[in-house]
């Protein structure tokens, strides 16, 4: 869903908040279970010194970070997958507050990301 508030368009991206506390924690712990390849790209990317240029903005880590943690960790692949997980689990109480058709638009922007 997009918003307009003075002639400024945003869209509410509801899948990276219902997964935000997972991968936050997820990516303390050091990306446990994902290949050595991309556990190798991600320290690369995030785990630069201070003196670096070239850093990520805090928005595009946690973007990446959501969309490897679904592919890799949560292993979905399909559309049906996401919603079997959003339907059980630590998922349920924060689905509450999101109607369906916000999670059919966070699953559809998920999965064109993932492709």
């Amino acid at each position: 869903m997009v918003r307009r508030t003075s002639n400024v368009g945003y869209a509410e991206l509801h899948l990276p908040t219902i997964l935000e506390p997972e991968v936050e924690a997820w990516s303390k712990q050091g990306w446990t279970g994902v290949t050595q390849t991309t556990h190798d790209l991600l320290s690369y990317w995030f785990n630069r010194d201070e003196e670096t240029e070239e850093r990520f903005y805090p928005c595009q880590q946690r973007a990446i970070e959501t969309v490897i943690y679904c592919h890799e960790v949560l292993r979905i692949r399909t559309r049906g997958n996401l919603y079997e997980l959003l339907a059980q689990g630590p998922f349920r109480v924060m689905n509450k507050s999101f109607g369906e058709s916000d999670l059919f638009a966070a699953v559809n922007v998920f999965l064109r990301a993932t492709r």
